[in-house]
This record gives C-alpha cells, structure tokens and sequence, in this order.
C-alpha cells in the first residue's frame, strides 16, 4: 500500500490525530498506550465475566447441592443395576453434578457387579484409560469379557483388539476372531475391517475354529431391566 497515497484530500501522515499524536512528548505516548491497554484488559475482563456468568446461569440442569447428591446415591444403592449405572454416567459426563471419574468408576463397579452390562463395559474402560482407577489392561479384559458374554458390541470390538494385540490378556487369534466377528454382526465397523485383516495372520485350522465358535455364540443375559427402557 502506497503510505502517501491520499485518504479524503490528505495524507494519512497529516491527519489530525496521527499529526497530534507526532507532536506528543514521550511521557504523554506512554500515558496514551496505558490507556489503551487499560481499556482492552477492562473489555476482556468484562467478556470474560459475562461468559463465567452465562456459563453458571446456562440452559443446561443446576448442579445438585451435597445433600440432593446424598439423596440419589441412598436411591441409587437400593435401585437396581440401572439405577447404578445411571449414577455413574452422571459423575462421568459432569451431568447435574460435578465431573467425578472415581465416582463415576465406584458406581459403573457396583452396576457392572450386579450384572449390567454397558456399566461392565464402562468400568473395563475405565481401567483401560485409568480413569478413576489405576490404569489395568487385565482387568479391563475381565470386565470386557463378562460385558461380551452378554452380546455387548462394544465390548466384543474391544476385547477382540486386545486379544489379536495382546493387550492384557496372552494372544488368541482364534478367540480374537470370534469377537471381532460378532462384535462386527452387532454392527461394529471397525470390528469387520479387524477380523478381516487378523485372518492374514492365521492358519485354515485357527479360522474353522473361530467360525465353529462365532456360530455356537448365544449371549447369556444376567441383567435385564424389567421395563426395558433404553439406557
């Protein structure tokens, strides 16, 4: 950009306020930028303030006091495993509460105790990342496990990776296959691609094996809420 270029009849370097401000000593200067940097930090403060305050007075639920907390944990441990359940996915997601992964982890513990199995299959995560609990691949194998067995996709998906890698448990192609297999049918995407490429890597005989066992699979349920509402 040409700097002399006219701006209204005149050069930018003329114009009434970058000519006063020329004039202007140094301590003057120093008193203007203060004064500028002032007013941005009291803007920034500002916006800061309102997005706390919207933040606080939001659309989404209040936060439960101590007491209302105390409440749904006595009505949580005389519900059944969903109820449980429940609870942790509140302390995991920060949902009317305050986000608390070892909460989160005490109640998908008692749930996945009683037999349900997406709170198994939370708890094995939880190990998995060490989310509330110290990070433990084979116990969130064994929690894996007992979530399968009930035809839980997701934990099929993640039991077969660790089973084909070895990730907490000693590798078995054949029982890595199975899983992937039928997490696949219960519409795990990526559970297809794995059993795919897993069988690169083994025998006719391992294949036969895994396919005898994806057949003879029947999920065995050990919790099952009376009313069947979606968890």
């Amino acid at each position: 950009m040409n700097q002399s270029s006219p701006v209204g009849g005149m050069s930018w370097k003329t114009t009434p306020g970058v000519a006063y401000f020329r004039r202007m000593n140094s301590a003057s200067k120093r008193s203007w930028f203060a004064a500028i940097l002032a007013c941005l930090v009291l803007t920034l403060g500002l916006t800061a303030c309102e997005a706390g305050k919207d933040k606080q007075t939001g659309s989404g639920p209040p936060q439960l006091t101590k007491d209302q907390i105390k409440e749904w944990e006595q009505a949580a441990d005389k519900g059944d495993a969903h109820d449980k359940f429940a609870l942790g996915k509140k302390f995991r997601d920060g949902v009317e509460v305050a986000q608390n992964f070892t909460n989160a982890a005490v109640w998908f513990r008692k749930a996945s105790e009683a037999g349900h199995a997406k709170a198994q299959y939370q708890l094995a995560l939880s190990y998995r990342e060490g989310h509330g609990v110290a990070k433990d691949e084979a116990e969130a194998a064994k929690w894996l496990l007992k979530a399968s067995e009930q035809g839980n996709g997701n934990a099929m998906e993640e039991l077969g990776f660790m089973l084909w890698k070895g990730q907490g448990v000693t590798t078995n192609y054949v029982e890595a296959h199975k899983w992937l297999t039928l997490a696949a049918a219960e519409g795990e995407g990526k559970a297809a691609k794995g059993a795919k490429k897993l069988e690169l890597s083994m025998n006719p005989q391992q294949i036969a094996e895994a396919k005898k066992l994806e057949a003879s699979f029947i999920p065995k349920k050990v919790f099952t809420r009376p009313d069947k509402k979606k968890e």
